[in-house]
């Protein structure tokens, strides 16, 4: 296995591994609910966001039928910063 397939797999099985966008946007809301908190209703907006969520979902996908060495691209994108600007 070759460098960019490595990483790859290393990508694939960290995508595989957490939560998905829409899990974290449940339980945030469970949360909101319960106390309101404008840290959590903060976090809920961002995890709502339909960009992230689509993010999300492009990464998962991508895992599942990745081709070695083009995983790179999405690993840039993967925090709520960068996908504000």
């Amino acid at each position: 296995m070759d460098e960019a397939e490595a990483s790859g797999q290393v990508w694939r099985d960290e995508v595989r591994a957490r939560p998905t966008a829409e899990q974290d946007r449940d339980a945030l809301a469970r949360l909101v609910e319960a106390d309101a908190d404008s840290f959590e209703v903060e976090l809920y907006e961002r995890t709502a966001d339909p960009q992230v969520l689509s993010i999300d979902r492009a990464q998962r996908s991508h895992r599942l039928g990745s081709t070695p060495g083009m995983c790179g691209g999405f690993e840039s994108i993967t925090s709520t910063k960068e996908v504000e600007q």
